[in-house]
């Protein structure tokens, strides 16, 4: 069994070499193509200082280059840190200095960090370049890959993950079991954990990913990688799969299997997607990026869309083990605690943060067992059949005249005002931080009656529903909620938002 990624990938390419392993503008690139290009580059990267150890930052676009790149590293025994190109400089120089590596694999030497460019035709086979050695790791602890997240004191935390954080989902029967017909589109920021289902749960099973030529994902492009490439699965961040049931359902007929994550599901959304694609099975996977791409899945039914907690969020995934726990140890089915996970999915901790790594993940005695575990700060339980049940984040949580109110309950009722697509539910702070009011800004269906999505239509929808407190004292239509690169709704920019809309609102209504 493989216990690294490009171990798994090189094996695809002595037993299928001829099969499209990416398909890239159109042209296929075969698994022996890849594997040999990536070598070639692991041969260069490695007269360059790079090994076992290394952790390197990659500041390429998405591409065919960008996949050769990272397996090269992976086969030096380094890690790769993929950096968006589109961000400023300064942080780019900032990231790449917290890594420490001699250099970086990148398009430009302008940077102010030392770069190594590829080669600009990487796929071509040559036979007089020299095969680098692979790097091999017994149990796959070694560093795969390291994962930058925004971080609550302003400095984003590096998640450093093992090989066989990722390769555990992709061993064993489940959702992400692919095989060598499956063939899947790259659609999530290459930055992001989920890249890796989408490039190396594909590659590892021997089957075909989809590279994007368009840095946003339409619906029109997954009808193409549909209709033009036979793909069959498709991942997309919450907020991404709303929208495409929103504005155009049937991009997905032909696919067999639809994953989302991200994000707490919209029961609104899912209910859509079921109804007009009853045969194609909806996967909800939820996960924070310390425990690698997704810590349990469902298979989400017509029946779990109106459930007051939303949609579940299943079981554990393969490799992985779920507990609900409190102070007091783990929770009994049907009571609230905090989401912690075990497993080999979890990262090996903060890079250069000991003192985060240790409150984060802890070492605690389960049924007699030392077990290390990682705190995800979001609040769950399980039900009586079994399924995880989100139930919002502690640090979302906010007081309002006294009372604790979760937004995500106040979005749950929004989304299912009429007229309302979607929606969100903003804090307003007040300098000290705490809660001042609360604004809900939400978009309007397409072709909708208007006076239903009118905001005192909303708000008084709202009041029906929910309890006083919970009401927003203001409900605001807008064109767009804004979305992170990664897919998921900004709530930074939100806040922001909220806080500018509150402040002209009072001072508009006081000088009136």
């Amino acid at each position: 069994m493989d216990s690294t990624i490009h171990e798994a990938v090189a094996r695809q390419a002595r037993e299928r070499p001829d099969h499209p392993a990416l398909v890239e503008r159109g042209a296929a690139i075969s698994y022996r193509t890849l594997d040999r290009a990536a070598d070639h580059f692991a041969s260069a990267l490695t007269d360059l200082g790079i090994g076992p150890g290394s952790l390197v930052p990659v500041v390429l676009p998405r591409s065919a280059r960008l996949v050769v790149a990272q397996l090269a590293l992976l086969k030096c025994g380094a890690a790769y840190s993929v950096l968006d190109p589109g961000w400023p400089a300064e942080r780019l120089e900032s990231l790449a200095g917290r890594l420490r590596a001699p250099l970086a694999v990148a398009d430009s030497q302008a940077y102010g960090f030392p770069v190594w460019i590829p080669p600009r035709e990487p796929l071509r086979e040559s036979a007089d370049r020299a095969v680098a050695p692979v790097r091999r790791d017994a149990d796959g602890a070694s560093p795969a890959m390291v994962i930058f997240t925004s971080g609550t004191t302003g400095v984003p935390k590096a998640v450093v993950l093992p090989h066989r954080a990722a390769l555990r989902l992709f061993r064993e029967s489940g959702p992400t079991s692919f095989g060598s017909d499956h063939v899947m589109p790259q659609v999530s920021n290459a930055a992001w954990d989920m890249y890796a289902l989408e490039v190396w749960g594909t590659l590892v099973a021997g089957g075909t990913c989809l590279l994007q030529d368009d840095q946003i994902f339409f619906p029109e492009s997954l009808r193409k990688a549909v209709t033009e490439h036979g793909a069959n699965a498709a991942h997309l961040p919450t907020a991404l799969f709303n929208l495409f049931v929103d504005v155009d359902p049937g991009c997905f007929a032909g696919l067999r299997t639809v994953f989302v994550s991200g994000e707490a599901m919209s029961g609104t959304h899912a209910a859509r997607f079921i109804r007009a694609h009853p045969g194609t099975p909806l996967v909800n996977c939820y996960g924070p990026v310390e425990c690698c791409m997704y810590v349990s899945a469902h298979q989400v039914r017509l029946g779990d869309c109106g459930e007051p907690d939303g949609v579940p969020l299943g079981t554990a995934a393969p490799g992985t083990r779920i507990f609900v726990m409190a102070d007091d140890g783990v929770c009994l089915p049907g009571r609230q605690g905090e989401i912690c996970v075990a497993g080999d999915g979890l990262a090996a901790g903060y890079l250069g943060q000991d003192e985060l790594t240790a409150e984060r993940f802890r070492t605690v005695a389960i049924d007699g067992a030392a077990t290390r575990l990682y705190r995800t700060g979001d609040q769950g339980r399980v039900d009586g059949e079994g399924n995880l049940r989100y139930l919002g984040r502690k640090d979302r949580q906010v007081k309002l005249r006294g009372f604790r109110v979760e937004p995500a309950e106040v979005e749950h009722a929004g989304r299912s005002v009429p007229g309302v697509l979607n929606c969100a539910a903003v804090p307003i702070r007040e300098a000290d931080g705490g809660c001042q009011s609360m604004v809900l800004a939400y978009t309007m269906r397409p072709g909708g009656v208007a006076d239903s999505a009118d905001p005192l239509a909303v708000r008084s929808a709202l009041a029906a529903v929910l309890p006083e407190y919970l009401v927003p004292a203001r409900a605001v239509a807008v064109d767009v909620l804004p979305m992170t690169p990664n897919g998921k709704l900004d709530r930074a920019a939100l806040e922001d938002w909220g806080s500018r809309h509150y402040s002209t609102h009072n001072r508009r209504n006081n000088h009136d």
